[in-house]
């Protein structure tokens, strides 16, 4: 007899507008772990899943912000140092930033810029904060 250990933790939600919103979740799980990305058209009356990811190899649930529809960022805030960026609503997610010895603990755009993102964490006992003027491609 096998057991089966879930459990299901809730990362981070987000609306662009009244009615477009993201939500994250991450499962961990025996034998695999998976993060879920949600999205509602209709102001969280209905969810769908958009993308479902094994994060032992791919992406993980973190703090979590679009800038339009199909544009939009997270950080890995298990396997640290990672930022992701989607162009397809959250249906697919690239590694756009990557230092395994940081943790990060926020990310933000600007309300007056969107193309300006600012990072925040730690990398041994030193804080770690990071701008971005080209929506996270240098920093």
């Amino acid at each position: 007899m096998s057991t089966i250990l879930l459990v299901l933790f809730y990362q981070d939600l987000f609306f662009l507008n009244p009615n477009l919103g993201w939500a994250t979740f991450f499962e961990f799980s025996s034998p695999s772990n998976i993060s879920y990305v949600y999205k509602t058209t209709n102001g969280g009356n209905n969810w769908t899943l958009v993308s479902e990811t094994n994060f032992t190899t791919g992406l993980v649930s973190g703090n979590l912000k679009f800038v339009n529809e199909n544009t939009g960022f997270l950080y890995d805030d298990i396997y640290h140092g990672r930022i992701y960026k989607t162009v397809n609503g959250g249906q697919n997610w690239n590694i756009i930033y990557n230092d395994p010895d940081q943790l990060l603990v926020s990310l933000d755009l600007s309300i007056n810029n969107p193309g300006n993102m600012y990072v925040a964490g730690y990398k041994s006992t030193f804080p770690v904060l990071l701008k971005s003027t080209d929506y996270g491609m240098t920093y």
